[in-house]
């Protein structure tokens, strides 16, 4: 038996142990009980509903220098529902989720008419995972939110990891680590994992919080071997190793709140010459291995202004898990720009906005420039 599957059945009897079995309470059959016109188990005590719905507009305009520019727009949904169950005595929750969007992780878009008139779109599961909380410590299994401090820039904000998450929190210091089953390896059926590390501080002073959080990536042998068989390009010791330091800080000046961010990650086990990038060309997976992103968010009145750039190196991360819209058209990775953004509050629960990404080719030559504009209607509930 592998280490690893030997490391989840351990994790999984070790949290079931002090836990009661689904439905029984004190030996006895389950019942149900009613809360308001919603009948639930009687090891539940509350049931949470909450979600969103944004109308997009958007165009994306890239200017290519050796053939017509491309233009495209399109109108999208993006509809997301989300339950959280709770239990009596608050030990452990289900949360799950259904959001438009089709296999991709970083996309939760649909757009209209694709494909037929007024097609309907999608709905999926978008996560499904149980919270076991023991004091300071958290156990998360399942399909979760994305549990690491991090920018829009490293993960796209859709990704939902799926696996096993231990968090602990003792006071203003906090560790998060755990594995997650990446993809299935098409040559012995087995999956790859991603071993991931996370040890930071938050720390609230009278009119600010500052948050550093410095994570470690691993990607697995198996995970390596598929992504090597995919880019056959690739040097045979390439892997994805990422160091990741995050910092924000808040801080309020009156009427104003103001919010400073900033992002550096390097994966350190991007190995080759020139030309074995995973973009190919004459790129060197040993320069091109740094990704990074800066931004700064103010809040005046009803008005959130954000301006950020960032730049990412064509070996800096696994392609396809970044942010799907910063190069769209232009690469996943190897990529720099600028991401400008201002929303209004009408209410409580309803936004308008828009944002206007400007991005081109870090070293790349020969590809286009992008734009993308974006404006939004967002509604919550």
């Amino acid at each position: 038996m592998k280490l690893r599957n030997f490391l989840l059945i351990s994790l999984i009897a070790c949290l079931l142990l002090p836990v009661p079995l689904f439905g029984q309470e004190n030996g006895q059959a389950e019942e149900e009980q009613a809360a308001g016109n919603v009948t639930l188990r009687d090891c539940i005590e509350n049931l949470t509903l909450q979600g969103d719905l944004r109308i997009r507009y958007e165009l994306r305009d890239l200017d290519n220098p050796e053939e017509p520019d491309e233009t495209r727009d399109r109108m999208l949904t993006r509809f997301r529902l989300g339950f959280v169950w709770e239990s009596i005595d608050k030990d452990w929750e289900l949360s799950a989720g259904l959001a438009t969007g089709g296999l991709s992780s970083t996309s939760t878009n649909d757009t209209w008419s694709e494909e037929e008139y007024f097609e309907t779109g999608d709905i999926r599961l978008d996560y499904a995972y149980a919270s076991h909380n023991f004091g300071p410590v958290t156990f998360i299994a399942g399909q979760q939110k994305n549990p690491y401090e991090t920018s829009w820039l490293l993960w796209d904000s859709d990704v939902r990891p799926a696996g096993f998450t231990l968090k602990v929190e003792p006071g203003p210091v906090f560790v998060t680590l755990g594995g997650y089953d990446v993809i299935q390896i098409e040559v012995d059926q087995d999956f790859g994992i991603l071993y991931a590390v996370q040890a930071g501080t938050e720390i609230e002073l009278q009119d600010a919080g500052i948050s550093l959080a410095l994570a470690y990536y691993d990607f697995d042998g198996d995970f390596e071997r598929q992504f090597r068989r995919d880019n056959p390009a690739l040097d045979q010791d390439y892997e994805f190793n990422v160091v990741d330091l995050y910092a924000s800080a808040g801080m309020d000046f009156g009427d104003i709140g103001l919010t400073v961010y900033g992002q550096v990650f390097e994966n350190i086990g991007a190995e080759g010459d020139p030309g074995q990038s995973v973009l190919g060309g004459t790129l060197d997976p040993e320069e091109e291995n740094i990704g990074w992103t800066a931004g700064i968010e103010a809040e005046v009145m009803q008005f959130v202004l954000e301006y950020s750039y960032a730049e990412l190196g064509a070996d800096s991360f696994v392609p396809g898990l970044t942010d799907a819209t910063f190069g769209s058209g232009v690469g996943d990775t190897d990529v720099k720009g600028h991401i400008i953004s201002l929303d209004f509050n009408v209410t409580k629960c309803f936004t308008v906005g828009g944002n206007v990404y400007i991005y081109e080719a870090l070293e790349r030559d020969n590809e286009p420039e992008g734009v993308i504009y974006h404006a939004d209607l967002v509604y919550k509930f």
